[in-house]
C-alpha cells in the first residue's frame, strides 16, 4: 500500500522526513519504506509504502518553532489516486483530534472555556476553506502552515486547561505524597545540593541503585554485594525508599558474560537466573519497589519471548513471597512500539496485555527515551501522546514512566547530521515544552503512579551549564501552590484515587565516580557522550535547578 504526499521542501527537510512511518490502528508503527522525488523547485513528492491493506495514520517529523522536532500525524487515511497535500492532512489530523477530545471531556464533566469553543469554530472554518482551495494557489503553503501551527497551539492549550481543572479538583480530595528520586551514584552530590538549596531537601524520598546482574554476579555463584551495600550505607539515615532492578534485562550488554555464552541453553539460563534472584531478593527484603524484568520482547537467540514472560511472572511471585507489600514492576522499553520500525519485536502493548491479569505484577514501567539515537524515539504531538498513554491505562494496571529528554542536543549523530541547516532539533525552550507536554499528559491519566527521571544533573558537558535558567512554564503551578483561587468543575470520578509519585532511575551507559554519564551505546558502539548530547537532568552542570525541577516541585507543593 502506497501513500503519496506533496510537501513544501523548505519546511520538511528530507533528512527528517526519512523517519516518517505508517501506523495501523492503535498507532502501532510498522516498517515503512520512504522515498522522494521532485515535484518542482519548491515542492517535493513523499512516498510511504507499507505492507498493509487497512486504514491507518501517517506520522511525520516536523521541526515546530515552539515544540521542537515532533512526530505529528494525519487523520485516518487510505491511499488516494492523487497525491495529498501533507500540511493540509496534518492540519486535518489536529482538528479531528481536537473535536474528539472536546466531545469526550464534555461527557466527563470538564468545563470547556468559551475561548476554546470560539477558537475551535474559527479553526474549523479555516480548515473547511483550506480543504477546497487549490494547493498551487499563491500563499497556500503559508496559509496551511499557519493553520497547522495554530491548531497545535490550541491542542496544547486544551491539555493545559483539562489538567489544571483536574489538579485543582484533586486538592479537595486525598492527596498522597509524591516523592522525587535519584541515582544512587549521586548521593553525595544530592547531599551537597540539599545543603545549598534546603527548600528542595524534602522532595527526595526515593533512590535507585543502578546495579545490574552483570555487576552483581560477574562469575557464576560469586556475588559482589559490596557494591550495593556501599551505596546503601551512603543512603542510610535519609529515610529514602529503595527501588531495585531490573533483576534481569534481556539485553546482551546487561547480562553477565557467562550467561551470554549460554543463551543457547534455556535450562541453564533459567536455573542461574532464579538462583541469582533468590539471593538478591532475600538479601534486601525491605525493598519497596522491584523492577523484575525488562527488554522482554527483544530478539535474543533461543530464549523465546513466551519463556521470558513466564519467567517474569515467576520473578514477581518471588518478590511478593519475600515482601508482600513490595511493588513488582515490569519495564517496557519504547512502549509506543517504535522498535517495530526497525525489527520484528513483539509489540510492547501485547506483552502488557498478556501480563496485566497477573496479580503479582503491580504495574508497568514505560521507558521513554527521547532522542536521535537508534534506541530512542521522537516525541509525539500532544494528542497522540495522550492516546498512547490511554492505551496503557486501559490495561487497568498502574504505570510508571522512566523519562529521558535531551537538554543540549547536536546534529553530530550521522543519521541526523545535515549540512542544510545549523538549527538544532531541540533547544532549551523546546526541552522546556517537552517537559510541560509530558507532565500535562501524565498527571491527567488515572493509571499514572510515578515518574522515574533518568538523571539528577546534566552531564559534565560545558554547554550544559548554561541551559534553562528561568521559565514562565511553572507560573500557573507556582500560583496554585501559593493558594490562588481556581474555579472548579465537577470533580472527575478518578480524582480521589489517583496516586502520583516521582521516582528516580539510572541513566543508561557508563558513569564516572561523580555519577556523570561519560558514554552511551549507539548501535553497539560506545560513543563519547559529549559528541552526542547530554542526558536531561533536573539541574544544570553548574548545580542550578532547571524549570523541569521547579515544575515538579511546584506540582508537589500544590497537589501532592
Amino acid at each position: 500500500m502506497d501513500f503519496y504526499f506533496t510537501y513544501p521542501t523548505a519546511y520538511f527537510p528530507r533528512y527528517y522526513l526519512r523517519q516518517s512511518f505508517f501506523a495501523r490502528r492503535g498507532q502501532l508503527p510498522m516498517r515503512s519504506a520512504v522515498s522522494f522525488s521532485d515535484k518542482g523547485p519548491t515542492h517535493g513528492l513523499l512516498k510511504i509504502s507499507v505492507d498493509w491493506d487497512e486504514i491507518g495514520t501517517i506520522h511525520v517529523p516536523y521541526l515546530h518553532k515552539s515544540y521542537g522536532l515532533t512526530f505529528f500525524s494525519t487523520a485516518s487515511l487510505r491511499p488516494a489516486q492523487e497525491p495529498l497535500n501533507l500540511v493540509r492532512e496534518l492540519a486535518r489530523g489536529q482538528m479531528a483530534r481536537a473535536a474528539e477530545v472536546l466531545y469526550e471531556w464534555r461527557l466527563r464533566g470538564v468545563t470547556i472555556p468559551a475561548k476554546i469553543e470560539a477558537t475551535k469554530r474559527q479553526a474549523l472554518g479555516r480548515l473547511a476553506a483550506l480543504l477546497v482551495e487549490d494547493e498551487t494557489a499563491e500563499g497556500f503553503d503559508h496559509q496551511a502552515l499557519a493553520l497547522f501551527d495554530s491548531l497545535v497551539s490550541l491542542n496544547h492549550y486544551l491539555i493545559d486547561e483539562f489538567v489544571e481543572q483536574f489538579l485543582a479538583a484533586r486538592r479537595y480530595g486525598v492527596a498522597p505524597p509524591a516523592f522525587l528520586g535519584f541515582n544512587a551514584r549521586q548521593t553525595r552530590l544530592l547531599n551537597d545540593y540539599a545543603e545549598s538549596h534546603p527548600e528542595y531537601r524534602h522532595l527526595f524520598e526515593c533512590w535507585n541503585p543502578s546495579l545490574t546482574w552483570r555487576d552483581l554476579e560477574p562469575t557464576p555463584g560469586h556475588y559482589r554485594w559490596d557494591k550495593l551495600d556501599m551505596a546503601i550505607n551512603e543512603a542510610q539515615g535519609q529515610f529514602w525508599e529503595m527501588c531495585l532492578g531490573p533483576i534481569v534485562r534481556w539485553d546482551r550488554a546487561w547480562l553477565p558474560d557467562w550467561i551470554v555464552e549460554r543463551l543457547d541453553d534455556p535450562y541453564t539460563v533459567r536455573k542461574a537466573l532464579f538462583r541469582y534472584a533468590e539471593q538478591l531478593i532475600a538479601r534486601y527484603p525491605k525493598t519497596a519497589y522491584w523492577v523484575v524484568s525488562s527488554d522482554v520482547g527483544s530478539e535474543l537467540d533461543s530464549i523465546l519471548v513466551s519463556k521470558r514472560i513466564e519467567w517474569t511472572d515467576s520473578l514477581a511471585r518471588q518478590v511478593r513471597s519475600v515482601n508482600p507489600s513490595a511493588k513488582a514492576l515490569l519495564m517496557m522499553e519504547r512502549p509506543w512500539g517504535d522498535s517495530l520500525r526497525f525489527s520484528s519485536e513483539v509489540p510492547p502493548l501485547e506483552i502488557g496485555e498478556r501480563l496485566a491479569p497477573n496479580r503479582f505484577i503491580d504495574g508497568f514501567l514505560l521507558d521513554i527515551n527521547i532522542g536521535l539515537g537508534h534506541d530512542a524515539s521522537l516525541p509525539r504531538d500532544t494528542f497522540s501522546l495522550n492516546t498512547l498513554l490511554d492505551k496503557w491505562s486501559l490495561l487497568r494496571k498502574p504505570f510508571y514512566v522512566s523519562l529521558s529528554i535531551p537538554s543540549a542536543p547536536s546534529n553530530d549523530i550521522p543519521d541526523w547530521k545535515s549540512e542544510q541547516t545549523s538549527e538544532p532539533p531541540w533547544t532549551p525552550k523546546t526541552q522546556q515544552e517537552m517537559v510541560h507536554r509530558f507532565m500535562m499528559a501524565l498527571l491527567s491519566r488515572r493509571g499514572f503512579r510515578g515518574l522515574f527521571w533518568n538523571q539528577l544533573t546534566d552531564s559534565g558537558s560545558a554547554r550544559a551549564d548554561d541551559l534553562l535558567t528561568g521559565s514562565e512554564d511553572t507560573k500557573r503551578f507556582a500560583e496554585l501552590a501559593a493558594g490562588s483561587q481556581t474555579t472548579l468543575p465537577r470533580t472527575p470520578k478518578d480524582a480521589s484515587d489517583q496516586t502520583t509519585s516521582v521516582l528516580g532511575n539510572s541513566a543508561r551507559g557508563d558513569h564516572n565516580q561523580d555519577g556523570h554519564a561519560t558514554k552511551i551505546s549507539l548501535r553497539g558502539e560506545e560513543q563519547p557522550l559529549n559528541s552526542l548530547y547530554p542526558l536531561s537532568g533536573l539541574m544544570t552542570g553548574g548545580g542550578e535547578p532547571k524549570p523541569a525541577f521547579k515544575k515538579i516541585a511546584a506540582i508537589q507543593r500544590a497537589y501532592m
